[in-house]
């Protein structure tokens, strides 16, 4: 399905999905992003929880996977809960993911992962941010002041900056639908792509 196509179905549902929640599907969705980071990660979590249920979807958050910690290291306490989200993608049927800036210019190195996985089995990625923000390379100059362009090539004390006027890193720019207007849209493109699939 075309971009603009997907988005303006999807803005209709969402529509939609305010005035009632809409049916129940059998889809699972995946909910990656660095909001398990966050000090407000309860009232987060339970917002895009809602959101999912709203479009009838069932919600796959990974804080809800019960771990148990007994006498766990933190190494086998980290192997718990890298399995514990594996599984969960593996039996969604679509994810959502947070790319927002995470700890510098770029997304969560975690949610890229995720996002790789799931591209890998071959299931819908809707990748979002909560407002448009600039561009992968005007947002590195701006966090960099010593960036220049050698022959033609943007470069940093590390080495070329990818210039291909994209949200973030050309292998998920390229392998995911993009939205910048948040989670609900993200949820929203993810059920007409599902529900056209099953069609």
């Amino acid at each position: 399905m075309q971009s603009d196509l997907l988005k303006n179905e999807a803005l209709k549902l969402l529509v939609e999905s305010e005035q009632q929640p809409l049916s129940p599907t059998p889809f699972q969705i995946y909910l990656a992003g660095p909001s398990v980071f966050y000090p407000n990660v309860a009232s987060l979590s339970a917002q895009l929880k809602a959101a999912c249920c709203k479009l009838g979807m069932e919600p796959l958050y990974p804080l809800d996977n019960e771990i148990q910690q007994g006498h766990l290291t933190p190494v086998e306490m980290a192997q718990a809960i890298a399995q514990a989200n594996i599984h969960m993608i593996q039996k969604a049927d679509a994810i959502i993911a947070d790319i927002s800036c995470f700890r510098g210019t770029a997304m969560d190195v975690g949610t890229a992962f995720e996002i790789g996985m799931a591209v890998q089995r071959g299931i819908p990625v809707i990748s979002y941010t909560d407002a448009p923000r600039p561009e992968y390379l005007t947002r590195v100059k701006a966090a960099d002041g010593s960036v220049r362009q050698e022959q033609g090539v943007w470069m940093d004390a590390v080495g070329m900056i990818e210039d291909f006027g994209l949200q973030e890193n050309l292998m998920i720019a390229c392998t995911t639908e993009y939205t910048d207007q948040g989670a609900a849209m993200a949820l929203s493109m993810v059920r007409v792509l599902l529900s056209a699939d099953r069609a």
